[in-house]
Order: structure tokens, then C-alpha cells, then sequence
């Protein structure tokens, strides 16, 4: 008897387990790879490129599934997104307000708001927060910077840049996202970077009081040195992560300091671009000394950033009212192609290039060196669009400047 009991068991856990991984099977093969995770400005590794391979670029259409659609207040902030908590931030009468977000439902799951008056044109907030674990790190456009739990809102610690570290503000706010490698949260502002503890808001370096320009800090290995990249008011700065010290600068004065678009970094070459006039170079990096690679004078980007992928750099040349599309060849600087869209933004996956003119107009490309080959486009009527499209696990996430934060369903039908 005991025996014949011992079988029933036996047969029944494995049953239990063969179902187990039958449905682990269905419901992660498809996607194993591809969490909803986007924990910060341009995604997971920073380079505006998405690991989606669940969505279907033939949905782009005339009459869109828009999931949900909120008013987030103003401003040009992007999403970070982890699990089904969307992370922005939106300016309305002159408070900012940081918003944790159901990104399945669009309901709100809890806000917090701090005063920040929006000066002069453009009005609303700037950077992206960034996830990190259980805390969200956020800052404003005046220098507020907050850690807030992610499950709660409640504030952890926060600082101010200006009144801390008398850092100047930019003519148009501060407006590089934070970023975080290790236990460190590194802030475009001051001349080339400030680094503070993650944990607990403590000074790590500081470096010398000055402006900062518009870009977001981007990581790199240049001559086996782990460094951070700040593009700053009048320069490109590579410094040290770890300790802040400058390895070298690259002379980069732009009228206003406008130097907006994020370095672009493959192997030992970075590649920068700026609006009135600049144009774009290609720095090869060699005994931490920079050298001039190529210049692109007809290629010069006012804010969005570019995409590297297998040897090609694609971005928007031009400024609000006025602008293009095109393929760079990284080696040469040759222009492969260009697709007079309009002044906009993009995001890429492995295979495609999502472009989001400042009009709205929302169009899908293959990667292709050659030509400018579109495969789906629609466009999306009632405002102006500067914040990158985003795509995460199938839906798309598109925000208008004065507000409007909408859920586009692009998952591929089963």
C-alpha cells in the first residue's frame, strides 16, 4: 500500500513538473530575452536602441491601437520604465511633478511635486530618471536632484546642484539625464561632472565651478581607461570615472553652448555634432589625446541623438522647422543617404529605425546603408514632438511637449 502511494506521488510531480516547463516554455520562448525593461534615457545601454522583438512595424497605421493616453504636463522628460512602473516627470503651474505610472493601464500610481518655475522658451522639465534596483533618481531642469523609493514616492535624499556645488544653470535648464555605473550617479553640470554616492547623496568628485552643456554623461573604455563622456558648454570633456580627474578636452564652442546631442562612441572614435553651424567631427582617441578622424560640416544635429549600428551613424540633421534624415558612413564620414522627413528623433532595433518628426509624422525603415526604404508611416495630429520614441515589449511610448504621454499596442498579433 505504501508503495502503490509512493507511485501516485511519483507520477504526479512529474506531471506537475512536465506542465511547469511546458508553460514556462510557451509563455517565455517567444520573449526570453526581451524584459520590459527601459531603466533610462536611450534604454538599457544608452544608445537609443531597443531589444523589442515582439512588435509588429505593420500596426504603424492610419488607425493605431493607442492603449492609453495622460497629460503629464509639460515638458520634454522620457520614460523609464521597469516591470509595469513607468517612470516621467511634467511641469504644470510652475510645479514639477515626478509620476509613477501603470504602464499597462495608465493609471497613476503615485506623484510627487516640487516647485520649479520654467523660464523663457521651451517651459517644462528636461531630463529622463533613471531606475536603479529599488530607487529612482530624477532632476530638474533648476538643479533639484531626488532618490525616491520606486514602490512608496517617498523621497530617500535629494540635493540641489546650484545651491550645492554653485553650479551655473544653463541657458535652457540642465537637461543631461542622470546616469549610474556602480554605486555612483553622475549629473552633467558644473564645467565636466559632478559624481555623488547612489546610497546616499554624498560627494564623490566635483568638478570646477562653470556651465554645463545639454547632453546626458556617456560611458566608454577610450585607451583601456574607463571613462565618462560630459559635452560641455564650450568642450568635450573625457574624464576619469572613478576619481573625476580630466584625461583630455576637445574644443567645441557652439553659440549658446548648445551641445545637446549624447557623444556617440564605437571602439576608440567618438562621434559629436552640434546645430548653428558646427557640423559633426569623428575623434579617433589615442594616448588619451583626440585627433580628427573627418568633418561633416552638412551634417549638424540641434538636440536628438544618433544611432550606431554595423559601421553606419544615422541621425537628423537640422534644427525646429527644417530638417533631414540620413546614414553616415562611420569610416568615412560619406553621407549614404538622406530622406527629407522633417526635424525629428529616432529609435532603432536590430533591424529597424523608428523615426518621429517634430510634427508628428511616425514612420518605420529597414537599417539599410543604401536607401531610405520606409515600411510603415502615420502620423499623429495635435502638437510637437522632441522626446525620442520609445519601444519596450511591444508598445510604444510617445510623449508631446506640452504633455501628452500615449501607449501605442504594436505587440504582434497571436
Amino acid at each position: 500500500m505504501i508503495l502503490k502511494i509512493d507511485r501516485y506521488r511519483i507520477r504526479f510531480i512529474q506531471h506537475l513538473l512536465f506542465i511547469l516547463l511546458f508553460f514556462n516554455g510557451v509563455c517565455f520562448s517567444e520573449d526570453n530575452t526581451d524584459s520590459f525593461n527601459w531603466p533610462r534615457f536611450r534604454g538599457s545601454h544608452g544608445n537609443g536602441i531597443s531589444d523589442c522583438k515582439v512588435w509588429d512595424p505593420s500596426l504603424i497605421r492610419e488607425n493605431m491601437n493607442f492603449r492609453w493616453t495622460i497629460d503629464v504636463g509639460a515638458g520634454y522628460s522620457n520614460v523609464a520604465i521597469k516591470g509595469t512602473h513607468l517612470f516621467t516627470l511634467g511641469n504644470k503651474k510652475k510645479q514639477d511633478t515626478v509620476y509613477c505610472i501603470d504602464s499597462d493601464s495608465g493609471v497613476i500610481r503615485w506623484e510627487y511635486s516640487y516647485s520649479c518655475p520654467t523660464r523663457g522658451f521651451y517651459p517644462g522639465t528636461r531630463a529622463t530618471p533613471i531606475i536603479d534596483e529599488d530607487r529612482l533618481y530624477t532632476m530638474s531642469r533648476e538643479g533639484h536632484v531626488f532618490c525616491f523609493d520606486t514602490r512608496s514616492g517617498n523621497v530617500i535624499w535629494k540635493k540641489h546642484v546650484v545651491k550645492d556645488f554653485h553650479a551655473e544653470i544653463p541657458i535652457w535648464g540642465f537637461s543631461g539625464s542622470p546616469v549610474i555605473r556602480g554605486n555612483i550617479l553622475y549629473l552633467n553640470a558644473c564645467r565636466f561632472g559632478i559624481a555623488l554616492d547612489k546610497r546616499n547623496g554624498k560627494t564623490v568628485w566635483s568638478s570646477p565651478e562653470g556651465k554645463a552643456g545639454y547632453a546626458t554623461p556617456v560611458f566608454c573604455t577610450l585607451d583601456q581607461t574607463d571613462s565618462l563622456l560630459f559635452f560641455g558648454h564650450d568642450a568635450l570633456y573625457a574624464v576619469e570615472a572613478s576619481t573625476g580627474s580630466l584625461l583630455w578636452n576637445y574644443s567645441w564652442e557652439t553659440e549658446w553652448g548648445a551641445n545637446t546631442a549624447d557623444p556617440l562612441v564605437f571602439g576608440n572614435h567618438v562621434f559629436i555634432s552640434s546645430h548653428y553651424g558646427m557640423g559633426s567631427v569623428c575623434l579617433e582617441i589615442k594616448g588619451n589625446t583626440p585627433s580628427l578622424c573627418w568633418k561633416l560640416e552638412k551634417v549638424s544635429s540641434h538636440f536628438p541623438g544618433f544611432i550606431y549600428s554595423r559601421g553606419f551613424i544615422y541621425g537628423n540633421d537640422g534644427t525646429a522647422g527644417k530638417g533631414r534624415y540620413c546614414c553616415i558612413n562611420a569610416e568615412t564620414g560619406n553621407v549614404m543617404w538622406s530622406a527629407s522627413l522633417g526635424f525629428g528623433t529616432l529609435t532603432a532595433t536590430d533591424k529597424h529605425l523608428i523615426f518621429l518628426t517634430e510634427l508628428g509624422y511616425l514612420s518605420v525603415a529597414e537599417i539599410n546603408t543604401s536607401t531610405y526604404k520606409v515600411i510603415a508611416k502615420t502620423r499623429i495630429k495635435g502638437g510637437i514632438f522632441f522626446t525620442e520614441p520609445v519601444l519596450c515589449s511591444g508598445f510604444l511610448f510617445i510623449r508631446e511637449r506640452r504633455g501628452m504621454l500615449s501607449c501605442i499596442d504594436l505587440r504582434k498579433q497571436k
